[in-house]
């Protein structure tokens, strides 16, 4: 299991489209995409544990 990586990239649109593709048989989707003093973009996976149903612990930060 993963447990909030954070991965720093020099394109954002880039690790959308791969991340998206490789973590997709795992369950992954995206959740999150923002400016936040960066670009950022979050990967979770189905948590019925939380209040949304997912678990974000994959980060892309645009370096």
């Amino acid at each position: 299991m993963l447990n909030h990586m954070i991965f720093r990239v020099a394109d954002i649109a880039k690790a959308k489209a791969s991340y998206n593709a490789a973590l997709a048989p795992l369950g992954y989707s995206g959740c999150f995409e923002g400016n936040h003093g960066s670009n950022i973009l979050g990967l979770a996976y189905p948590d019925a544990t939380e209040p949304d149903g997912k678990k974000a612990d994959v980060w892309f930060i645009l370096s």
